[in-house]
């Protein structure tokens, strides 16, 4: 069994053919759900990693999460003077911009008690001592919430999944505090030249929804999960999350992890979508230029 287990392993990092190559990944993972591992990810960032949610998986065998959002990340690094990262998970992005730019500022926040504690502990193994965390929600306004955590997938908690939802019955909840977004970076260090990326599982739209104007202008760079699926748990749809006009003033790119594209895209192209999982990037203009040199 242990033979078979590491069959599985280099062929899911090193196989051949794609569709084999990610069905020794499914299998692998599933044999050893609930393993632990201290893992070194591509970026030379350690992480510790549980095996079973889709994050610690990839860390684990492929070295990496999202290689072109990781990508865009130290590309991003030199040109930004902070971190806010809404919905920190374990920490992967979290610590791997601390390793890039451990001159900076980081606000890692997350809503899941058990992520927040997880990036703690990842961010001990990195010595990583630019970072604060905040084990709030962050919505539209403050008061408290229903956070719903799958059982076996605590990292995928949001407060956008509706009683009935195919996941209900393995949901657990809790009662957690939210604040704003605004109110989350207020008493951030650098008054401008944000990298904001967000995260929430279908709940981006009430995060943004938490942004007053005059902290969008402390915004450069915003980068937000478009999944059509958790954006229908919490009622919405692509053109409703892109509905604010303050989005007009960035450039729009599309970071599809999936077929490993980076590309700009127009706000009338990307509104007409559908069937949509991918990350969206807004960049202000001469951020955007930078990039592309």
């Amino acid at each position: 069994r242990l033979m078979f287990g590491k069959l599985l392993l280099w062929y899911a990092r090193s196989g051949w053919g794609r569709a084999l190559r990610r069905s020794a990944f499914r299998k692998f993972c599933r044999a050893r759900r609930g393993a632990t591992h201290i893992s070194q990810t591509t970026a030379g960032v350690t992480m510790e990693t549980v095996l079973g949610d889709s994050v610690d998986n990839a860390i684990f065998v492929l070295g990496e999460f999202e290689p072109t959002t990781t990508n865009l990340f130290r590309r991003l690094a030199p040109h930004v003077h902070g971190l806010v990262d809404v919905g920190c998970n374990i920490g992967y992005f979290t610590c791997l911009f601390g390793r890039l730019r451990p001159d900076l500022s980081i606000l890692a926040v997350d809503a899941n008690p058990q992520m927040i504690a997880r990036t703690r502990r990842n961010l001990d193994l990195n010595g990583i001592r630019n970072a604060s965390l905040l084990s709030k929600g962050l919505a539209a306004e403050t008061g408290n919430m229903t956070l719903h955590v799958p059982r076996d997938r605590h990292s995928l908690a949001s407060f956008a999944y509706q009683p009935g939802s195919e996941k209900a019955a393995a949901i657990d909840t809790i009662d957690v505090e939210v604040t704003t977004l605004s109110r989350a970076i207020q008493d951030f260090a650098p008054p401008r030249g944000l990298f904001v990326k967000i995260d929430t599982e279908g709940f981006e739209h009430a995060v943004l929804s938490g942004l007053d104007l005059d902290d969008v202008e402390r915004v450069d760079a915003l980068l937000i999960e478009a999944n059509h699926r958790n954006l229908a748990r919490a009622g919405l749809d692509l053109s409703r999350l892109l509905s604010f006009a303050w989005l007009a003033e960035f450039c729009w790119f599309e970071v599809d992890d999936q077929r490993g594209r980076f590309e700009a895209v127009t706000p009338e192209a990307m509104k007409s979508r559908t069937d949509i999982n991918t990350n969206l990037l807004f960049l202000r203009a001469a951020l955007a230029t930078k990039l592309a040199r």
